[in-house]
């Protein structure tokens, strides 16, 4: 995971403030989704070779595609 990349599109996720010294992504929206699912991942599964991790969802039946999309690469 590069932070460079990952640190801006959480940040946009979260709706966070991005400081300046991370570099302005270009990515088209399709990239950006994309980035952002696999830095997500990369994320999870790192702390989980560390210590175990869990990670719970709560009503499933509400998902949108993209959180369904981020289970099924976890999987």
């Amino acid at each position: 995971m590069k932070l460079n990349e990952a640190v801006p599109l959480i940040a946009e996720l979260l709706n966070l403030p991005i400081s300046e010294e991370y570099p302005l992504l270009t990515f088209t929206a399709d990239q950006r989704r994309k980035r952002l699912l696999a830095n997500l991942t990369a994320w999870l599964l790192n702390a989980a070779r560390v210590q175990p991790v869990v990670m719970a969802m709560e009503d499933l039946h509400w998902v949108d595609p993209s959180t369904l999309e981020l289970t099924q690469t976890l999987g």
